[in-house]
C-alpha cells in the first residue's frame, strides 16, 4: 500500500472516530437536558409550595383582601405546579428510589389539593366575617 493510501485510511478513519465520538457525545447529554427539565419541575414545585406556605401563615396576622389575592395567585401556582408533575417522564426511570419519592410528591399533592379546598373555604368565611366587621366599625372600609 502506497503512502497516499494509508493517509487517506488514517485521515478517513479519524473522521470516522470524530463522528462518532460527537454522535456519542449527543446521545449522552440529550438526556442531561431532559433531567435539568424535569428538575427545574421539582424546583418549582418546592418553591411554590414555600410561597403558598408563606402566604398562609401571613393570612393569620394580616389578614387583608390584597393577602386574600396573593394567597389565591400562590393556590393557584402550586396548583399548576402540581399538574407539571405529571411531565416528569425521565426521572422516576432512572432507578427505584427516585421513583419511589416521586410517588410520595404525587400522593402528597392529592392529600395537598384536599386540604387546599378546606383553607379555602375556612379563608372564605374569615374574610366575609372580617369584612362584615371592618364595615361595622372602620369608617376606612375602601382602604381595607
Amino acid at each position: 500500500m502506497k503512502i497516499r493510501g494509508k493517509l487517506f485510511s488514517l485521515a478517513s478513519s479519524t473522521v470516522l472516530l470524530c463522528s462518532a465520538a460527537v454522535l456519542i457525545f449527543v446521545f449522552l447529554v440529550k438526556p442531561l437536558e431532559e433531567i435539568e427539565k424535569e428538575r427545574g419541575y421539582l424546583e418549582r414545585l418546592m418553591g411554590s409550595a414555600y410561597s403558598l406556605q408563606n402566604e398562609t401563615n401571613l393570612m393569620l396576622t394580616r389578614a387583608s383582601r390584597s393577602k386574600e389575592r396573593k394567597l389565591e395567585a400562590a393556590k393557584a401556582e402550586f396548583l399548576e405546579c402540581n399538574e407539571d408533575m405529571g411531565n416528569i417522564v425521565l426521572l422516576p426511570r432512572l432507578n427505584l428510589t427516585i421513583q419511589t419519592a416521586l410517588n410520595i410528591i404525587t400522593r402528597l399533592s392529592l392529600m395537598s389539593n384536599a386540604a387546599l379546598e378546606m383553607l379555602e373555604s375556612t379563608t372564605g368565611t374569615m374574610f366575609r366575617e372580617v369584612e362584615n366587621a371592618v364595615k361595622r366599625t372602620s369608617p376606612f372600609y375602601d382602604i381595607w
